[in-house]
C-alpha cells in the first residue's frame, strides 16, 4: 500500500522537520503492527514460502520508503537502511538505528 505522503511534503515545505518525523514515526509504528500481524517468523516454518516472500517484500519496500523519507532528517540513519537492501541483496546490520530511543527505553 502506498502511503499519503502529502502531510509530510507539507511539512517539509513549511520546515515543520518536527510534523515530517512524526509521519515518518506513523509509518514505523504501522510496519510494526503489519509485522506483528503476518508474524513472518511462523510463516517462515510453514510450507507458504509465496506469502512469505509477499510479506518480506512488503516489509523491505516499506523501509526503503521510511529511509527515503528520513534522507533530509536523518541521512546517516536512512543511508544505514539503505545499505542493508543495496543491490537487492541483504547485508547484515551492525549496531542500533536509533541509540538514543533504545538506551531510552531500555532503563528499567
Amino acid at each position: 500500500s502506498k502511503h499519503d505522503l502529502g502531510p509530510y511534503q507539507q511539512a517539509m515545505a513549511d520546515f515543520r522537520f518536527d510534523k515530517a518525523l512524526e509521519v515518518v514515526w506513523e509509518q514505523v509504528r504501522g510496519l510494526n503492527q503489519f509485522i506483528d500481524e503476518e508474524k513472518p517468523w511462523v510463516l517462515a516454518k510453514s510450507d507458504d514460502k509465496d506469502h512469505l516472500r509477499e510479506i518480506l517484500a512488503t516489509c523491505v519496500s516499506n523501509l526503503l520508503e521510511i529511509a527515503e523519507l528520513l534522507t533530509p532528517l536523518m541521512p546517516d540513519t536512512a543511508a544505514k537502511i539503505q545499505a542493508v537492501f543495496k543491490d537487492g541483496i541483504v547485508r547484515p546490520f551492525e549496531g542500533t538505528l536509533f541509540p538514543r530511543l533504545e538506551s531510552h527505553t531500555n532503563k528499567t
